[in-house]
C-alpha cells in the first residue's frame, strides 16, 4: 500500500471515530425533549471573530437575551483559532449544571462536530441542540447531511438557504432573518479611516476566507472605473479581511493608487458600522449571499447599496430600497476557495455596466448636494 492510500485510511478512521464519540453528545430528537420556558439558553459561536458567522452568532445572542431569561454566550473562537477582535460578552466556560437546556451553535456542518464536542465534553442526554448554519450556494453543501443526526432543529439566515439545505432526511429548518443591530449614539468620522470629507466614497468589504470569487470585490473596481474618471472626486474603498497582497493586482486591475485605498485591519462590530457609516454608497457585486450582512447594515443606516440582484439579499431589497444590479447565472468557479468542486452549481454574474450607470447616478446627486451646500455657505 503506498503512502497515499495509508494516509487516506488514517483520515478516514479518524473521522469515524469523531462521529461515534458524537454519539455521546447527539441530540435528544427522537426523545421528543422541550426544554421549560425558564431553561437555559447557550448561544455558541464565533464571538471574537470579525466574521459573518461570528456577527450572526453575536447578533443571535443579542436578540434571545432580550426575549427570555438565562441566555449565556459560550465563546468557540479559540477552539478554531480566530480570535481576531476582542470578545464584548461574559462567556461562561462550561455548560450551566441544569438538565435541560438549548444550546444554539452558530458554526456551520464542517465544524459543527468539533464544536459540539468542546461544548459536551461529557456527553449530553436531555440538552435540545439547535445548529445556525449560513450556506451562499442554491446546491446541499458536500458532506453537511452527516450532521443531520446531531441537531434537533436548524436554523437559517434566509429562505435562500433554506431551500438549499431542505432534503426529505433533514431536521426541522426555520428561517430565523437577523436581527441587525446598530449601536445607539455612535458616531463617525472619516479621518479616523484616513478619508477625505471632499471625496465621494464608494466602499465595498469582502472576507477571502469567504472567497473573493463569491464576493468579488474585483467587479466594484471594475464598476468603479467605468463609473468614475480621474478628474471625478470618488474615492474607493476595499475592506479587504484575510488579503492577500498577491491578489491585489488581479483585484484592482489597473486601477490608479490614488483612486483607492484598502483596509486590511480586522475591525469590531461597532468599527465596521463606523466605516460603513462614512460611505456615500456601499457596493456589493457578490455571486451569491447567504444572507448579506454588510449590505442589510447599510441599508438600516440610510447608506444607499447596490448590490447584485441574486440569492438572499433579493428577500429584502426592491427597487423602492436599493439598486439592484441585473445578472445572469453562470457556473461556480471557485478553484481554490470553499466553493470549488461544485460542477453543476451557478452563482451571479452582475453586469458592471448597471453598476456603474446606479454609481454615477448617485455621484451627481451628490455633486448637486454639494453644490447646494456651498451655495448656502453650508461647510
Amino acid at each position: 500500500m503506498n503512502i497515499f492510500l495509508k494516509l487516506r485510511r488514517l483520515a478516514l478512521n479518524a473521522r469515524k471515530w469523531v462521529f461515534r464519540e458524537l454519539d455521546l453528545v447527539r441530540a435528544p430528537q427522537a426523545l421528543g425533549i422541550a426544554p421549560s420556558p425558564q431553561a437555559p439558553w447557550v448561544v455558541a459561536g464565533l464571538f471574537e471573530t470579525s466574521s459573518g458567522i461570528g456577527e450572526i452568532a453575536r447578533l443571535e445572542f443579542l436578540r434571545l437575551s432580550k426575549q427570555r431569561p438565562n441566555v449565556f454566550a459560550y465563546n468557540l473562537s479559540p477552539l478554531l483559532k480566530q480570535q481576531d477582535i476582542k470578545g464584548d460578552f461574559d462567556f461562561i466556560d462550561k455548560l450551566p449544571d441544569v438538565d435541560e437546556g438549548t444550546v444554539l451553535i452558530v458554526m456551520n456542518g464542517p465544524n459543527l462536530p468539533k464544536a459540539l464536542m468542546d461544548v459536551f465534553p461529557k456527553g449530553n442526554k436531555h440538552w435540545r441542540v439547535i445548529a445556525h448554519w449560513s450556506w451562499e450556494l442554491s446546491v446541499f453543501p458536500k458532506g453537511w447531511q452527516k450532521c443531520f443526526p446531531l441537531t434537533d432543529e436548524i436554523w437559517v439566515p434566509s429562505r435562500f438557504v433554506a431551500e438549499a439545505l431542505q432534503r426529505h432526511d433533514a431536521p426541522p429548518i426555520h428561517v430565523q432573518i437577523p436581527e441587525i443591530d446598530i449601536p445607539i449614539e455612535i458616531a463617525s468620522r472619516r479621518s479616523v479611516f484616513g478619508l477625505s470629507d471632499s471625496k465621494f466614497i464608494v466602499i465595498a468589504l469582502a472576507d477571502s476566507f469567504s472567497s473573493f470569487n463569491r464576493k468579488n470585490p474585483a467587479g466594484a473596481v471594475e464598476a468603479f472605473k467605468k463609473a468614475f474618471s480621474e478628474s471625478d472626486k470618488a474615492t474607493l474603498v476595499l475592506k479587504l479581511r484575510n488579503y492577500d497582497v498577491r491578489l491585489g493586482s488581479v483585484i484592482l486591475m489597473g486601477l490608479p493608487v490614488k483612486r483607492v485605498k484598502i483596509l486590511t485591519s480586522s475591525l469590531s462590530h461597532r468599527e465596521k458600522i463606523q466605516l460603513i457609516m462614512c460611505a456615500d454608497v456601499l457596493v456589493s457585486l457578490h455571486r451569491a449571499e447567504g444572507f448579506g450582512l454588510t449590505i442589510a447594515e447599510a441599508m438600516a443606516l440610510g447608506v444607499p447599496v447596490v448590490a447584485t440582484d441574486w440569492s438572499a439579499n433579493a428577500e429584502f431589497m426592491k427597487p423602492e430600497n436599493g439598486y439592484l444590479v441585473p445578472c445572469h447565472l453562470v457556473p461556480v468557479r471557485d478553484p481554490k476557495g470553499p466553493y470549488r468542486g461544485y460542477k453543476n452549481a451557478v452563482w451571479a454574474e452582475p453586469d458592471t455596466e448597471a453598476a456603474a450607470l446606479a454609481l454615477r447616478k448617485l455621484y451627481e446627486e451628490w455633486q448637486q448636494r454639494q453644490q447646494s451646500k456651498n451655495m448656502n455657505g453650508v461647510s
